[in-house]
Formats: C-alpha cells, sequence, structure tokens
C-alpha cells in the first residue's frame, strides 16, 4: 500500500493540559500501517510555557509561533 499522509492543525493559547491530551489522544490512536500524521500546532503568544513543553515531548509537532 502507498502511505498516506494526514495532515493535522491545531491551534492553542495558554491551554498547556488541554493542548497535551490533545496531542496524546492523537498519537496513541490505532492508525493503519500505511497512514503517517503530520502535525502542524500555531500557538499564538502563549505564556504558560505550552511551546517548550510541546517541543519536549513532541519533537514531531512542527511548532509556529503567533504573536497574539
Amino acid at each position: 500500500m502507498n502511505p498516506q499522509t494526514i495532515a493535522v492543525i491545531m491551534t492553542c493559547y495558554n491551554r498547556r493540559e488541554k493542548t497535551l491530551a490533545s496531542l496524546a489522544a492523537l498519537f496513541n490512536q490505532k492508525l493503519p500501517p500505511n497512514v503517517i500524521l503530520s502535525v502542524y500546532l500555531v500557538d499564538d503568544g502563549s505564556t504558560d510555557n505550552t511551546s517548550e513543553v510541546v517541543k519536549e515531548k513532541y519533537p514531531a509537532v512542527h511548532l509556529l509561533q503567533g504573536n497574539g
């Protein structure tokens, strides 16, 4: 089977715990072996260290910074 990529686009602002829970659910789901997730998170200027924690726990996430 040819691999299929699903792009996931998420946004956040000072919702560290909710964002981490969402990412955990996303990455823990069972997908067919030919499906690849490409996750993009736009952090719109969070001041609760959301970006830093996401970088540490989910290095595969493409993190984009907004300015609020």
